[in-house]
Order: C-alpha cells, then structure tokens, then sequence
C-alpha cells in the first residue's frame, strides 16, 4: 500500500491560510489541530482493513517529529509492522 497523507498541517511553508484576516496561519497551532490533521487516524484505519503486507506513507520531513508522526510509527509497530521511517533525499536517486 502506498499513500501520502496530505502535508499542510506539517509543511514548514504553511503561511498562508484563506479566509483569516491577514492570510497567515497561526505557528503556535500544533499541526494535528488543522483541519486536515486527524488523516494520519484515517490512514491507519486504512492499513489495519486492508493489512497489506507492505506500507509506503510519503510526507513532508517535519512530519516525523510531529505528534501524529510518532503516533503513526507506534501505531504501525502495534499492528506488526517493521518500520523504518526516515527522509529520503529525492538527489540520491536520480
């Protein structure tokens, strides 16, 4: 299974935000109170009804230190997987 879950909650480029005042977001909001941080329970939810014996999840590099990217690397350990989650740099490859 391979997915990404949408990054605007964890982009480091999260500045501009239509239908506030003045356009910005506010930094002291953690990323999972966006409205798009709860998809990381969704993308679990997911693995776990599908199992598929490997699992690919792309997103942007601040999301491994976030509080929903710790959970998902437990969660995933629970449910049996191997994980090895880390930044891939795109230049390595080609």
């Amino acid at each position: 299974l391979t997915m990404g879950i949408p990054c605007p909650p964890f982009s480091r480029a999260r500045t501009k935000v239509a239908g506030t005042a003045n356009g910005k977001r506010d930094r002291t909001e953690v990323p999972e109170a966006h409205e798009l941080g709860d998809l990381t329970f969704w993308a679990l939810r997911l693995v776990d009804a599908l199992n598929p014996e490997t699992v690919v999840i792309e997103q942007v590099p601040p999301y491994l230190q976030s509080g929903a990217g710790h959970m998902l690397i437990r969660a995933l350990g629970r449910l049996g997987y191997t994980v090895d989650a880390k930044v891939l740099d795109p230049t390595e490859y080609g």
